[in-house]
């Protein structure tokens, strides 16, 4: 008899578990440490050739800047396909206020849309838009717009790196929460 007492709250939490935090993406708090935030795209992009600065930018747009090798940015940007190209001046303006002063040496962009997904799952994201940029003086800009819910594009990238730190994807949290709930009802 105590437990149906409780079962309209217990109701009530699964609906809020489920319908409440549904419009806000899990991968984007600004919370995150630049080193917490390289590890959520580490599959993609490996460890972090130093110890990256993030400066956010608006909801899902961010921008790294680190010190790596000329290797890293190739075998980078041929993993993300990739190729030279001009940036345009919005992206230059944006380079320009992130890193103020530096010529670029040379700038990178996809050739395609990209969608970088967790092995066969449905789950990872969208890039909108992305750059990768080296400048005179030895740094590294890699600026991304990402999108929680990866459209099918005509070019995916799957995990290269094994992951640092395992996060849960909705397609996981969700289940796991209805099931504690289910039974602490039981």
């Amino acid at each position: 008899m105590l437990r149906l007492h409780y079962l309209p709250w217990y109701l009530l939490l699964v609906a809020l578990l489920l319908t409440g935090a549904w419009g806000v993406p899990l991968h984007v708090d600004k919370t995150l440490s630049p080193m917490q935030r390289w590890a959520e795209l580490s599959p993609w992009l490996g460890p972090a050739p130093s110890v990256p600065a993030c400066r956010w930018l608006n909801f899902q747009r961010f921008i790294f800047t680190l010190e790596t090798s000329a290797e890293w940015i190739d075998s980078t940007a041929e993993a993300f396909a990739c190729s030279p190209a001009e940036p345009t001046p919005e992206q230059r303006e944006l380079l320009n206020r992130v890193l103020p002063g530096q010529e670029l040496l040379r700038v990178f962009f996809p050739e395609k849309p990209l969608t970088m997904l967790r092995g066969n799952s449905e789950s990872g994201y969208s890039i909108q838009d992305m750059l990768i940029a080296e400048t005179t003086q030895g740094k590294t800009l890699l600026y991304m717009q990402l999108s929680d819910a990866p459209p099918h594009s005509s070019y995916v990238l799957l995990p290269r790196f094994r992951h640092l730190h395992p996060t849960l994807t909705r397609a996981e949290i969700y289940p796991s929460l209805f099931l504690r709930s289910v039974g602490s009802v039981c």
